[in-house]
């Protein structure tokens, strides 16, 4: 078990970017808004970065307001 997982829910604010990092690799960077479940609360805001496969599909797939789903480390 780690400790240092984490997962959000949440939408892009903007599209996403991807590009190739100086080594050839793909790389795809969002912010994604996540909401609290008080009303009242500011949405938190997160950057978020992926690689790969991975980068390829959200680069590829996602669009401004697509609601995501990320798990990772902090």
């Amino acid at each position: 078990m780690r400790l240092n997982d984490c997962k959000f829910i949440g939408n892009l604010v903007a599209d996403p970017h991807l590009k190739q990092t100086k080594s050839g690799v793909d790389r795809c960077t969002f912010t994604m808004a996540v909401n609290s479940y008080r009303k009242a609360k500011d949405p938190l805001f997160l950057r978020v970065a992926s690689f790969r496969h991975a980068a390829q599909f959200a680069g590829n797939n996602l669009t401004k307001g697509s609601p995501v789903l990320v798990e990772g480390e902090l």
